[in-house]
């Protein structure tokens, strides 16, 4: 069944913001056609990057969409009908009435007696989708650390001219600090401020490289250094 609409998160906008007009471009066009139609557009270089890494959320939120119509919409077309449609086996042997019809059946102790259809299928306050019925929170939530990371590592080679690949080496490192608390605001910082001061100099512009700005230790410092040039633009 098309869709009329669908979610787009901010996590999506902060992945693709970073790389080229034209690229950005392809990749909106390539979320709307496959979240409305279920059409996937064939993409390469950045563009086909960020729309894998968002594709997986896009899946999510379709298969919460089919649940919706199939226990939500439908059910609430029986209701107006009166009740659920007919079971679809018409030979099915039909319980005889009780013999006392006036006695008062207890209802049973295990029966929701509330309409409603309880979908176990939740999404969390950072936009990750958790459905506890197969397990695809953790994936959900592992997809949009690795969609930071990939805008993190593309403002990288914005900024200073390089072209680290978006492998798992170097995305693993930002993921690193995002779990540890980390913002894509401040490693975005953390990048801007070390490029400032090493960008004219050759021998330190060679340390503007994944493993030397969000390397565990180094990385504190310079979220310190974050805090320090923040505070003096205040005074």
């Amino acid at each position: 069944m098309k869709r009329d609409s669908f979610i787009f998160y901010r996590s999506f906008y902060e992945a693709i913001v970073c790389i080229p007009v034209d690229e950005q471009v392809k990749v909106y066009h390539a979320i709307a056609n496959y979240a409305l139609n279920r059409n996937e557009v064939e993409l390469d270089g950045l563009a086909k990057s960020i729309f894998i890494l968002i594709k997986p959320q896009l899946d999510a939120n379709h298969k919460r969409f089919e649940t919706g119509v199939k226990y939500g919409h439908l059910g609430a077309q029986h209701g107006v009908k009166g009740g659920r449609p007919l079971k679809q086996n018409p030979q099915e042997t039909l319980k005889k009435p009780s013999k006392n019809p006036q006695r008062t059946l207890k209802k049973p102790s295990n029966v929701n007696v509330n309409d409603n259809v309880n979908v176990n299928v939740n999404v969390n306050e950072d936009n990750t989708l958790s459905d506890k019925s197969d397990g695809t929170a953790g994936k959900v939530e592992k997809t949009n650390l690795k969609a930071q990371a990939t805008e993190v590592l593309t403002w990288l080679n914005h900024i200073t001219g390089k072209n680290y690949r978006l492998v798992d080496s170097n995305l693993g490192l930002v993921i690193g600090r995002l779990k540890s608390g980390a913002t894509v605001a401040q490693c975005r910082a953390v990048i801007a401020i070390k490029n400032r001061e090493w960008k004219d100099d050759p021998k330190m512009r060679s340390f503007l490289r994944p493993e030397t700005l969000f390397g565990k230790t180094k990385f504190e410092s310079y979220i310190a250094e974050v805090g320090n040039v923040e505070q003096k633009a205040s005074n």
